[in-house]
């Protein structure tokens, strides 16, 4: 070409082909709307055409792209350290692609591997590949200076496999065409290992075709054929079990042991890095990773020098779900009391899997171990019992501990209802007198009787039995006349029994019995008062402690007295009788009480009354 406009390349191309029968062309670019009325230009009968993919990766460039061309990719080659050929792997930066603008051929569509590249009917590249990789690339010799430097360069690009390929269908003579290449004239090493932006895969791809030519076709080196087995050490197997797949590489006919690397692989997912064939033609990889389901294990081999590559008949690797375990606890009696033994069984059921679970369970009470682990017996049950639960709702569960093959478990929460009761009324610190209603809660569960107890006071009682409650619709009552006992301070409990005469008591309260009383009766309140008018109060204790004395009390008034000892009174039939001399204050509006006295000590003071001073 004159130059490198797209112009003079074409131009360039329609002079090759008239008078050439093998076109290289190492040139590209990205592609474009209209590209295909260019197609033109490299198509001539008996002429094969061959167009660098790029080294760039993904995506495709024209005019690699055209349908009427042979797209050559990379690919990178792999020596020991003494030379000698191991293995053949897609070059990184290989072209490759769907093209946006051309339609593939009927040979490329056609072909059983081009729908895993999902190009859907649009040309794929490239068709095929050799080597590009400037590490392993091809030795030039240059006296012209190239970047400083003159003599011997290792040089690589698909601009070198692309002269490569043409220069190899020279020496076989063949035209080749898309036809021929997805047909079956060429023996090709199939590159299932490497990435381009798209990986390698077994049959085509998009980062080597449909591989490298390593012979065949008339004037070509034929490479003799290989069949690949591929077995495995457990089939069927569990998630999380390894498994070792062997492959077995031998000569399709004759003699001689295949070398070179075998790639396992999973579907299309290689399974690890290939491996290197033993001197009996065999190579191994082992794998835990399976997940559950059936799995298409292949063993690809890539060919050697003597032999061309194969693949494995496909065995299906079925992988069935890891071992597992159910547990359930149950328990002995429920509801129970405290102070009662409860025993809690646990079972631990076999699932999925071979063999009998073995191992131990821990009881647990929430968070916290009931006991330590107890060993499960050949009915895969353990037990364990205790009596030192409280009264509440319990969350009771087991927890298998698994063994080597199974794995642990922990059963559904067990509620387990240990009876508790609460003092409901009277309120804490409550001032007690007269018959009072004594309520108690004792319904989880409902309990078959419910005692009160009054511990303290001035007798000193220690759980002192008060009475048996009866049930009524807010729980458990009963009414107490507290002028049995003397006042004072005392602790109060409710006792509910369970089934088996079995207890539990509730929190203590404190509360207080006063049963004395008193009340002014005369003057009536609002009175006005002078001189020495008469106060009578009325005044009443009980059996076991009557009232000994009465004292009247004033508040208030000009001088703000706070319950001022006016004097005591006097008993008679008509009360308790005080003469009180009203000089003895200012006069203004005051409040008058009584406060009744016991033996002990003990007093209740009136309401309060208002009463006037007017002297």
């Amino acid at each position: 070409a004159k130059s490198n406009s797209f112009t003079n390349l074409v131009a360039a191309e329609d002079y090759a082909k008239a008078h050439a029968q093998y076109v290289s062309n190492s040139w590209g670019g990205s592609e474009f709307s209209g590209e295909s009325t260019y197609d033109s230009h490299f198509s001539q009968s008996g002429v094969s055409f061959f167009v660098s993919s790029g080294d760039a990766g993904l995506p495709a460039e024209y005019p690699s792209s055209s349908p009427n061309v042979i797209s050559v990719g990379g690919t990178t080659l792999h020596f020991d350290g003494s030379g000698n050929f191991t293995s053949e792997t897609g070059w990184s930066s290989g072209g490759g692609g769907c093209s946006t603008q051309e339609t593939a051929t009927s040979a490329q569509s056609g072909f059983a591997g081009y729908g895993q590249v999902n190009c859907n009917g649009t040309r794929a590249t490239p068709d095929v590949s050799l080597d590009a990789d400037p590490a392993s690339g091809v030795s030039v010799y240059d006296t012209t200076s190239y970047q400083g430097v003159t003599g011997w360069f290792v040089v690589g690009g698909t601009s070198a496999s692309s002269p490569m390929w043409a220069a190899a269908s020279a020496v076989a003579g063949a035209v080749v065409n898309s036809a021929y290449v997805y047909g079956n004239s060429i023996t090709y090493r199939d590159i299932t290992s490497g990435n381009n932006g798209a990986p390698c895969l077994t049959g085509y791809d998009l980062c080597s075709g449909r591989g490298s030519w390593v012979g065949g076709g008339s004037g070509g080196t034929t490479l003799r054929g290989s069949n690949t087995a591929v077995s495995s050490s457990q089939n069927p197997s569990t998630v999380g079990q390894s498994v070792t797949f062997t492959g077995t590489v031998t000569p399709a006919s004759g003699t001689g042991t295949p070398s070179g690397t075998l790639q396992f692989k999973d579907g299309s997912t290689n399974l690890g890095s290939a491996q290197t064939l033993n001197g009996s033609g065999q190579a191994s990889v082992s794998t835990s990773s399976f997940t559950q389901g059936p799995h298409s294990i292949t063993a690809v081999y890539g060919g050697d020098s003597t032999f061309s590559g194969s693949t494995s008949p496909t065995v299906t690797q079925t992988v069935n779900g890891p071992p597992a375990t159910t547990t359930a606890v149950s328990s002995s009696q429920n509801p129970s009391a405290p102070g009662q033994s409860v025993t809690f069984t646990a079972t631990v059921t076999k699932q999925s899997g071979t063999g009998t679970p073995t191992g131990t369970v821990q009881f647990k009470d929430g968070g916290t171990n009931l006991g330590s682990p107890q060993t499960l017996n050949g009915a895969l049950q353990a037990s364990l019992a205790t009596s030192s639960l409280s009264a509440a709702q319990h969350s009771i569960t087991a927890v298998y501990s698994g063994d080597s093959t199974f794995p642990t478990s922990t059963s559904p929460a067990l509620t387990q209802t240990v009876m508790s009761t609460t003092v409901v009324a009277p309120s804490s610190a409550a001032s007690l007198s007269g018959s009072e209603w004594l309520n108690a809660s004792a319904d989880t569960p409902p309990a078959t009787g419910v005692d009160f107890l009054i511990s303290g006071g001035p007798p000193g009682y220690s759980n002192q039995l008060v009475g048996h409650a009866g049930t009524w619709a807010y729980g458990w009552l009963f009414v107490w006349n507290t002028t049995t006992v003397v006042n004072g301070t005392y602790s109060l409990k409710s006792r509910a029994f369970a089934p088996g005469g079995v207890s539990v008591d509730s929190p203590s309260i404190p509360v207080t019995i006063n049963n004395l009383s008193t009340a002014v009766t005369v003057p009536s309140n609002g009175a006005t008062v002078s001189g020495a008018p008469a106060f009578v109060a009325s005044a009443s204790g009980t059996a076991l402690q009557p009232v000994t004395s009465v004292q009247f009390l004033l508040s208030g008034g000009p001088p703000a007295y706070s319950k001022r000892v006016l004097g005591g009174g006097t008993s008679t039939v008509y009360g308790w009788f005080f003469f009180w001399n009203t000089a003895t204050v200012v006069n203004g509006t005051y409040t008058l009480q009584s406060r009744a006295f016991d033996a002990a000590g003990d007093f209740a003071d009136s309401a309060p009354i208002t009463i006037t001073v007017a002297n």
